[in-house]
């Protein structure tokens, strides 16, 4: 008898156990009690708290029907309820369907009467669903995602705005809706020329909406509207040629100017090369004639171009980026200050305006060299290349820069291998004449291991006072 007692206890306290754990929210151990329980052990917990539904995974489908029939809601915990479950759940509250991840279609279908709104939880619902959910209500397509033809066709003849939520709406759907309201190509990604047509011959403005437009289109809307060609991305001359005649003024929304339209432009107006990007020639002489200060607004203008302009006025050669030579003299004989606005004045117009030039530079290029050694200068540095498998020893090494000499001290350079030397700006000399010549170069004493000669070079040249300037 006492035995009996203590099994009795022992079951009672193993169920309250899993009841304490479902009436709150269940512990690891009320979880996995559940889900080592028996069926039966299940069913009488969740008939008593149907919540503990939550801590049981994959229940029956008998342990699914308690739970759900005392709370529809109780559907989220379940991963793949059984269909008489949707059912139930969906009977009771057709929004417990967002909870469902693949609803019966005879669920998807009892969700829909009820509310078409809540197709937007039905991944993909086939043609049944569609046309019933748009029948109810057209603005339900917003949450179809690629809708059949029909359902198009119903959702647009009765509101013909839906079209703005198609992705792809077919052709028979973009006619109806541009037919009834033309600035719906708006929402029409590539809409072909018959529908381009129909909207703008109702509306040229409507072009600004159109990514592709067809040649006849934009002539339609140019010919409407010649500021239209603001939103056309690559007119053709013709189209240029018809919008520039009306008004010079939109050459400014051309990008690649044709030489034609620019003249025509130009005839009309000089101030507009300002917006012509690469004034041809023939397009800059007609500006510049008419106004020379005009040369500011040409990035390169031609030899030409820059003459007109600094005769006109010596002071316009601030607004030219590389002056050529013979515009640099026009302009410093006017005014020599004007040597100022030359980023990099030629040697000449430099000394016709300062009389002389001081210069620390020094040739771009000098190399001399025997059987055994190599000295070479590359930009600030002086490179002595050893050419033999034995040591050398620099006993002598002299820099000659015009009069002045400059020594370093002696120094080895192992056999094969090469020394660099850096060259220090010496004191500036003065260039009074470009037919002036001075000296530059090197003069070097050496000896090679094992050998008692002395090896001597002078490397002293003579260069044009124009090697020295930069």
């Amino acid at each position: 008898m006492k035995i009996v007692i203590i099994i009795e206890l022992i079951i009672v306290f193993f169920i309250g156990s899993i009841f304490a754990g479902c009436a709150s929210a269940p512990s690891n151990g009320s979880i996995n009690n559940l889900n080592l329980a028996s069926i039966q052990e299940q069913i009488s917990a969740v008939n008593k708290y149907p919540a503990c539904i939550e801590s049981i995974e994959n229940p029956c489908s008998e342990v699914q029907l308690i739970a759900v029939k005392q709370n529809s809601e109780l559907i989220k915990y379940i991963e793949n309820p059984a269909k008489e479950v949707q059912l139930i759940a969906v009977n009771e509250d057709p929004s417990t369907i967002i909870y469902i991840k693949n609803p019966d279609k005879e669920v998807q279908l009892i969700a829909i009467k009820h509310n078409t709104d809540l197709i937007r939880y039905i991944q993909n619902p086939d043609k049944e669903i569609q046309l019933i959910s748009v029948n109810q209500d057209p603005s339900a397509i917003i949450y179809i995602n690629n809708p059949e033809r029909d359902v198009q066709l119903i959702a647009i003849k009765q509101n013909f705005e839906l079209i703005k939520y198609i992705k792809n709406p077919i052709k028979e759907i973009q006619l109806i809706a541009i037919k009834q309201n033309p600035k719906l190509i708006e929402y029409i990604k590539n809409p072909d020329k018959d529908i381009q047509l129909i909207a703008v011959k109702q509306n040229a403005n409507l072009i600004e909406y159109i990514e592709n437009q067809d040649r006849e289109v934009q002539l339609i809307a140019v010919n409407e509207n010649p500021n239209l060609i603001e939103f056309i991305k690559n007119p053709d001359i013709q189209i240029q040629l018809i919008a520039v005649k009306k008004n010079p003024s939109l050459i400014k929304y051309i990008k690649d100017q044709n030489k034609e339209v620019q003249l025509v432009v130009i005839r009309q107006d000089a101030t507009l090369i300002e917006h012509i990007d690469k004034p041809d020639k023939e397009t800059q002489l007609i500006a510049l004639k008419q106004n020379p200060e005009l040369i500011r607004y040409i990035k390169t203008p031609d030899i030409e171009a820059q003459i007109i302009a600094v005769k006109h006025r010596a002071g316009l050669i601030e607004y030219i980026e590389n002056p050529d030579k013979e515009v640099q003299f026009i302009a410093v004989k006017e005014d020599s200050g004007l040597i100022k606005y030359i980023s990099n004045p030629d040697a000449e117009v430099q000394l016709s305006v300062f009389k002389q030039i001081y210069s620390k530079n020094k040739p771009k290029i000098f190399l001399i060299s025997d059987k055994n050694i190599k000295l070479q200068t590359i930009d600030s540095n002086l490179n002595i290349s050893n050419a033999t498998s034995k040591l050398i020893k620099i006993l002598s090494l002299t820099e000659h820069y015009g009069e002045d000499e400059y020594s370093f001290d002696s120094m080895l350079i192992a056999p094969n291998t090469a020394k660099n030397i850096y060259l220090p700006f010496r004191r500036s000399f003065i260039i009074n004449s470009l037919e002036q010549k001075f000296n530059y170069g090197f003069t070097i004493v050496y000896e090679v291991e094992g050998s008692d000669k002395f090896h001597k070079i002078n490397g002293i040249k003579s260069y044009k006072a124009l090697e020295f300037i930069k």
